[in-house]
């Protein structure tokens, strides 16, 4: 099988257009440059804000409640 516009030889063919002469197959950059299949859109990476489960502490709570850990200065620092 060869692609229509391009005549290279395909195993797959991308896009297979039936006809009365029997079926036309493109390559996949032939059948893009011709408009008949769509572009693949990029893929994005996104950051997703999540909900904290209930009943767990964050780490910041958990901080906040911790009293057998002294502080490691004790009153105000001066430069």
């Amino acid at each position: 099988m060869n692609c229509v516009l391009c005549g290279r030889a395909l195993f797959t063919a991308a896009l297979s257009v039936p006809t009365r002469n029997g079926p036309m197959a493109y390559g996949p950059k032939c059948a893009r440059k011709a408009g008949l299949v769509q572009k693949a859109g990029q893929r994005t990476s996104h950051v997703q804000k999540t909900q904290p489960r209930p009943g767990k502490q964050s780490l910041r709570a958990i901080a906040i409640q911790d009293n057998h850990t002294p502080d490691l200065f004790q009153g105000e620092i001066e430069c």
